[in-house]
């Protein structure tokens, strides 16, 4: 990976939608590396996707709609610790 390529910052952005997104754009918006998400921003995205998201930028999500699962794991909660899940 290239150190020097900057982060972007989405400072308006308040609704990331990621339900048709390949998994790979999941964790590009959650690496806190590559991009700094504003707080109270609204996800819909598949489960299993963001399951396996790194835990960077996951605190400023206010409302996350999963689809794929009707539970979910403790992992997702601790991860998304001001979000409501449904």
């Amino acid at each position: 990976m290239n150190q020097s390529l900057s982060i972007i910052i989405y400072s308006h952005l308040r609704d990331l939608r990621l339900s048709d997104a390949h998994k790979h754009y999941h964790d590009e918006f959650f690496r806190e590396n590559k991009t700094i998400l504003p707080n109270n921003i609204f996800v819909p995205a598949n489960y299993k996707c963001m399951k396996k998201t790194t835990r960077n930028n996951c605190a400023k999500i206010s409302s996350l709609s999963l689809y794929g699962s009707s539970t979910f794991s403790e992992r997702i909660y601790n991860y998304f610790p001001y979000a409501d899940i449904f």
